[in-house]
């Protein structure tokens, strides 16, 4: 299988054998499924980004409290397909949201 590439601007890290990467100095658990693999993060904001492998989303992850998080659940059609929905509420947080929330 081919080595995923990633677009400028997207953070490429390296997961580790126990399956974290290094974000700033800080080791920040993703899963040991991906040992080995190279992972990009996609900004959203600041504070957020999109854990990404490949063209594939599989979480967000917090800068700031070096946490990983789940992607909100895809909606499916009839035919098990995944919903495409004009609306752009991704619900994966950003900084001006949760400084909303506050």
């Amino acid at each position: 299988m081919p080595e995923p590439e990633y677009d400028c601007g997207v953070e490429v890290r390296s997961v580790w054998p126990h399956g974290q990467f290094f974000w700033k100095g800080h080791s920040v658990f993703l899963g040991k499924v991906l040992a080995g693999e190279r992972i990009g993060l996609e900004p959203i904001d600041d504070r957020y980004f999109c854990v990404c492998f490949g063209d594939f989303p599989l979480a967000w992850f917090d800068s700031k409290e070096l946490t990983i998080g789940n992607l909100p659940a895809q909606k499916t059609v009839g035919d098990g397909n995944p919903e495409i929905s004009n609306n752009r509420d991704s619900r994966i947080p950003t900084a001006a949201a949760t400084a909303a929330e506050r």
